[in-house]
């Protein structure tokens, strides 16, 4: 992304043969469906780039495409037999139901505030195995799967740019690329999924729509500080102030009717077994960093404390809240040092032996 905007900005060729390169190394990361996402985003990101700068011809047009086939020229090694493999999958035959397994629910976008509102993945004693069941072959694997949370204090503040959408074509970008990708994401769910199962090329292929958000992990913090540090040059906090609060009072709701129980009476499934008060204890957690947040950004707004201490505070928030959300999940007992176990090399042994663990 950084590329092709110093690309675009300055018209140099370089600038696009290293977005080429960087895309073509990341195609070697091993994942086909995530390489399918990661250029859809950025063919979208280099048509906003195309419109934005207001330049026309053939040469720019050419550019932005250049990393394109630079990134695949250089997986070609990968990308070829991959192919060929792919012809013997069963993939190549597989229905709408089976593509559409890990299509995110609506009603899962609340975990967009409250990540764990319908469980976990069980790494911790005190976590709740994932249990909603809105989507073809759900699991608990569906919890990372359709996860794409990324702290409340920046979601409030990325989706500011939404405001500008009027004067700014980054703000028009993102809204369309988020309308399109939730929609995406949701799968199943809605009739655009199954228009591109049908019309467009590769769609037929990836189960787990929902990964496709990752790329909202990337471009709302990216807006996030955008829009801060435009607003803090311009000397506009106060548009911050009034925004930002309004969306922490509507999460302040959202949180209150999950936390004193209202949730259960509109889906039932929250008052079966431990599941109400699991939610219950994560709308806690959602609200306690929700007035964190509302309440550095009311000491700074009245002028109690500087600009350097507000931005130590919200980090510190932000921190907190990430923390709050993933800490069970690299110290866990699966983890892959005790799966993997293997006894020392003996003399004439050139090979260790597996004493204990199972496939991952």
């Amino acid at each position: 992304m950084a590329f092709l905007k110093k690309g675009t900005e300055s018209g140099k060729l370089i600038w696009f043969l290293y977005c080429g390169v960087v895309l073509g190394v990341s195609i070697f990361a091993g994942h086909p469906q995530i390489t399918f996402y990661e250029c859809l985003f950025l063919g979208a990101y280099g048509i906003y780039l195309f419109i934005a700068s207001g330049k026309k011809g053939v040469p720019l047009a050419f550019y932005l495409v250049l990393p394109f086939l630079i990134g695949a020229g250089l997986s070609m090694v990968q990308l070829l037999p991959s192919a060929e493999l792919g012809n013997f999958s069963a993939r190549t035959n597989w229905t709408f139901e089976q593509v559409s397994e890990g299509s995110m629910s609506v009603r899962q976008l609340l975990t967009f505030f409250i990540p764990k509102l319908f469980g976990g993945t069980n790494a911790g004693d005190s976590e709740l195995t994932f249990w909603l069941k809105d989507a073809y072959h759900s699991g608990y694997w569906t919890f990372w799967e359709t996860t794409f949370y990324m702290g409340i204090p920046v979601m409030l503040l990325g989706f500011l740019m939404f405001k500008k959408i009027k004067r700014n074509y980054f703000g028009l970008f993102m809204l369309v690329w988020c309308a399109l990708s939730l929609m995406v994401a949701l799968g199943n769910h809605t009739p655009f999924y199954q228009f591109l199962y049908k019309f467009v090329p590769g769609f037929h292929q990836f189960r787990i729509p929902a990964r496709i958000l990752f790329s909202w992990n990337i471009l709302v913090p990216l807006s996030a500080a955008a829009y801060y540090r435009r607003v803090r040059k311009e000397g506009r906090f106060k548009v911050i102030f009034k925004y930002a609060m309004i969306g922490a009072g509507i999460l302040a709701v959202i949180g209150i009717a999950v936390a004193s129980g209202f949730i259960a009476s509109v889906w039932p499934e929250f008052a079966i077994g431990q599941n109400l008060a699991y939610a219950k204890k994560q709308a806690l957690f959602m609200l306690l960093i929700d007035f964190a947040f509302a309440g550095t950004l009311l000491l700074y707004y009245k002028d109690v404390v500087n600009h350097g201490f507000f931005q130590a505070v919200l980090t510190g928030v932000l921190l907190l809240d990430l923390f709050i959300f993933g800490m069970n999940y690299h110290i866990v007992n699966y983890s892959a040092r005790n799966i993997f176990k293997t006894a020392p090399i003996l003399p004439g042994n050139s090979r260790p032996k597996a004493t204990k663990g199972r496939c991952a």
